[in-house]
């Protein structure tokens, strides 16, 4: 019998489920969890092209950037963009895949 989240909060009884739950959540082979971290990854991924592409414009274009009087802050704003969801892959790649790769290796 598979129970929702809802389900066990609502029936205390199932308290070994709830442990089961919990023990499958923190197994680092979960396809769940798989998708968390890509999903994560895919989404840094994302605002890095973004910010990026606002380079290129701001770079290529500058003159169509009228609500942008100071370009350069402005490119400086995307960069701590790349910087901050670079670092986050990095630390996901550094914490939590590397790591699975290792423990699986075990």
């Amino acid at each position: 019998m598979t129970l929702s989240p809802l389900d066990i909060i609502h029936n205390q009884s199932q308290s070994s489920y709830l442990v089961a739950h919990i023990t499958i959540m923190t197994n680092t082979n979960t396809p769940l969890r798989s998708m968390i971290l890509r999903g994560l990854q895919q989404a840094a991924v994302g605002s890095i092209e973004q910010a990026r592409l606002n380079i290129e414009v701001y770079l290529t274009h500058p003159v169509g950037i009228g609500e942008h009087a100071d370009i350069m802050s402005a490119i400086q704003s995307q960069l701590d963009i790349i910087a901050s969801q670079q670092e986050r892959i990095d630390i996901i790649n550094q914490y939590f895949i590397t790591s699975d790769n290792s423990q699986s290796n075990k």
